[in-house]
């Protein structure tokens, strides 16, 4: 009895262990299923290379889609086929790195499809063993079009440089042509009111003192102020310190600086002497000249 239960349990014993081996293949072939699966469907190019000899001995079917390749027609090339770079030199020693167990750097490369068309590659590379044999896991990356889209960002870019230079100097020859613009503009309205104080002011003062018929009078007066509006503008120093004056009293204060009295001022701008009096003291309140024994026409000449 003691042996037959000793047979019982070491029988359980062999289908417990039959069963566990047997759920340890079904694991180790599912296992394998999905990296098979992962291998053939990965849309980067996954291949098995042989250091010794650089011969493809495994590749997914992007590897040789990628480059337009058939099956068959990739089977029968070698890495120095394909890269434009990469000489043979170059992947022994790779290889011979990655035997040693040092790490390879991945790396950029170009290669040369079956149209002849060259693509930009990412290259990672690690070296597996199989059985008792080894090879380099090696994947390709297609980089090509992020390289076109880097080149077209580049040339962007140094197009924009370029533009903003063009502009920048385009600024500053518009700067000085504004500069010099305002320089003419300024020589030429104090030629304009060096001419009116020089050669008619003077002449107008005169003839206001002579003899003159109420209809001569009143168009010497519309002269005067003609002219007194018109060289007002001419005064940008006058205008920048006498922030603050009304139209009126800007009239007035040209007038002033042209030496014309209260009474001819009042007959030019058709106001009263009060009128004119109390101008000028606002104008020299305005000015900072109030309680100040300072001449308001010489100052008013100073600033022009």
């Amino acid at each position: 009895m003691e042996e037959l239960e000793h047979l019982r349990k070491k029988i359980a014993e062999l289908e417990k262990a039959e069963i566990e081996r047997r759920q340890a293949q079904q694991n180790q072939r599912a296992s394998e299923d999905r990296y098979r699966t992962l291998f053939k469907l990965a849309a980067d190019s996954i291949l098995l290379i042989d250091p010794m000899t650089s011969e493809i001995v495994e590749f997914n079917d992007s590897a040789h889609n990628n480059l337009g390749y058939s099956r068959d027609e990739f089977k029968k090339i070698r890495i120095k086929d394909l890269d434009v770079y990469e000489s043979p030199e170059l992947f022994f020693e790779r290889s011979e790195k990655l035997s040693k167990g040092i790490p390879v750097e991945s790396f950029e490369t170009k290669q040369k499809g079956k149209d002849g068309a060259i693509r930009d590659v990412h290259v990672s590379g690690t070296l597996i063993e199989i059985g008792e044999r080894k090879y380099i896991l090696s994947i390709w990356h297609d980089i090509t079009e992020r390289k076109k889209n880097e080149y077209a960002l580049k040339e962007k870019e140094k197009t924009l440089t370029e533009q903003a230079k063009n502009l920048e100097e385009t600024n500053t020859a518009l700067k000085v042509l504004l500069r010099l613009r305002n320089e003419e503009k300024e020589r030429i309205e104090e030629n304009i009111l060096s001419n009116v104080k020089q050669l008619i002011n003077p002449y107008l003062k005169k003839l206001r003192h002579t003899r003159l018929g109420a209809e001569q009078d009143n168009l010497v007066n519309i002269v005067e102020s003609n002219l007194a509006e018109i060289t007002s503008s001419f005064t940008p120093k006058l205008f920048s310190k006498s922030i603050g004056l009304t139209p009126r009293e800007l009239d007035v204060a040209n007038l002033v600086k042209n030496g014309l009295t209260n009474q001819e001022i009042s007959e030019i701008l058709c106001l009263s002497d009060n009128a004119v009096a109390f101008h000028r003291r606002n104008i020299r309140t305005k000015l900072g000249l109030k309680r100040k024994k300072i001449n308001l026409r010489s100052y008013l000449q100073n600033l022009s």
